[in-house]
């Protein structure tokens, strides 16, 4: 007994030698599902939504009728498909519930795996374990609602685009990327932009020749832009809002309105200094970026030569911007009184999620720096 117990120690051992990663994954799955198990137990009364009833109510219609659901089929199929697999364990309420925790289980592993590509595990661990204890993602991935199944879809996008395996990134990032747009239409701009900029990059740092990569270039452009004028994206569009994209920017591109919605993405908690540390360390995040960039830019006479992974804190950045600008213009209630366009001043709390996301990885990676400083100022020292 002994003999085998010590056997299966030295074997769990080797394994998390050979693969470090393990440990961290295991961790991180921990602190995952322990924090959503014990936002189930402590929270009395069923966090749910409208919106999240209505896709639970798509699932069960689903399985019981044969109903195709109208909105966001893929997620309302899957749900229905584990409902129904599931069910004979427990109430298919909480049932549903362990989808999404399944789904933001998934997604940690994906945040991680991205994020270990550019600092290693110590910084993947604690950037998405911030991510990971993010109050709004915590309230929403015990919900029955589409937002977390966006995000798995849109970090599995991510993933295979800056993944070296060129046909699983040729295949798999289109896949996925639809299926996070379809959710969360708003992803169009905010995640598609920054996946341009990575192929972009990609092909101007490959060996093709020169004409090739400009055709491949103004293709993929041409494609992007032409995307939103199909029947789908104009019936998108126009069922929510009668203003025209330009309309639309010369009425809500305001101060008061992008100032509303920066702080709806700032304001992590009803904690002030947790607010006030999280803003100065972006600030700082923002400053180390431009720093880095300008050093090798200087050193280098480019910034080509650099691996796409180098690119992350950068790509984030540019999420949050655009999340800033695509809230701002396209996702802002509004009033007409006496012919006069009056915003609501409102923003549903489900949206600040992805944005979000990059903040706290920036959050992760200006804390990193900082203490990276201090260690090598201190060693310097001694």
């Amino acid at each position: 007994m002994k003999r085998t117990m010590f056997l299966k120690a030295e074997r769990i051992g080797y394994y998390l030698k050979v693969y470090p990663s393990l440990l961290w994954i295991l961790l991180l799955s921990i602190i995952t599902i322990f924090s959503r198990v014990m936002l189930l137990v402590l929270v009395p009364g069923p966090m749910f939504y409208y919106d999240s009833y209505y896709y639970f109510s798509q699932a069960s219609d689903f399985i019981s009728k044969g109903l195709i659901p109208s909105d966001d089929p893929v997620f309302s199929i899957l749900l229905g498909l584990w409902i129904a697999v599931f069910r004979v364990f427990s109430d298919p309420l909480i049932v549903a519930r362990f989808f999404t925790i399944t789904l933001t289980l998934i997604t940690s592993f994906l945040v991680f795996n991205l994020a270990r590509k550019f600092l290693g595990d110590e910084f993947a661990f604690t950037a998405t374990t911030l991510i990971m204890l993010e109050p709004i993602l915590l309230s929403f991935s015990i919900t029955t609602h589409n937002d977390v199944f966006a995000m798995m879809n849109a970090m599995l996008s991510l993933n295979f685009a800056v993944s070296q395996r060129r046909i699983l990134s040729t295949l798999g990032m289109p896949v996925t990327f639809l299926l996070a747009v379809w959710s969360k239409p708003f992803l169009y701009i905010v995640l598609g932009i920054p996946l341009i900029l990575i192929y972009a990059y990609r092909i101007l740092k490959s060996k093709k020749s020169r004409k090739l990569k400009i055709v491949v270039l103004l293709f993929g452009l041409t494609v992007y832009s032409l995307a939103p004028l199909s029947p789908f994206g104009q019936q998108y569009y126009y069922t929510q809002t009668r203003f025209d994209p330009i309309t639309k920017v010369k009425i809500f591109l305001r101060p008061e309105i992008i100032q509303f919605v920066t702080d709806k993405i700032f304001l992590i908690t009803n904690i002030n200094f947790i607010n006030i540390t999280s803003q100065a360390l972006f600030i700082v995040g923002n400053l180390l970026i431009a720093y880095a960039f300008a050093k090798r830019f200087k050193r280098n006479g480019n910034v080509v030569n650099q691996g796409i992974t180098e690119f992350l804190p950068l790509f984030m950045l540019i999420i949050v911007y655009l999340s800033i600008l695509t809230f701002s213009v396209f996702t802002m209630g509004y009033r007409i009184v006496g012919g006069t366009v009056i915003p609501d001043m409102d923003l549903s709390i489900r949206y600040v999620i992805w944005p979000r996301f990059a903040v706290l990885w920036i959050n992760a990676f200006a804390l990193w720096e900082i203490i990276s400083i201090i260690a090598r100022h201190r060693a310097a020292e001694t």
